[in-house]
């Protein structure tokens, strides 16, 4: 199991299931999450995103398998 967290300004834009990057120059940011989420789903495990307007925490949970 891992979670992470960090402190946020605001609650991030979520459009299509996917979060919306807030960098001036979004082309080519962005894959990051998409990226963890792909390898979290290849190894059966599971992903969960909370966040409010201070915070933003991910939990990842892999099989041992």
């Amino acid at each position: 199991m891992m979670k992470m967290w960090n402190t946020s300004t605001r609650i991030p834009d979520v459009k299509r299931g996917k979060f919306v990057t807030d960098k001036l120059e979004a082309e080519g940011h962005g894959w990051g999450i998409e990226s963890v989420k792909r390898l979290v789903k290849r190894y059966d495990g599971n992903i969960t995103f909370k966040y409010d307007s201070n915070f933003f925490q991910v939990t990842i949970i892999l099989s041992k398998n």
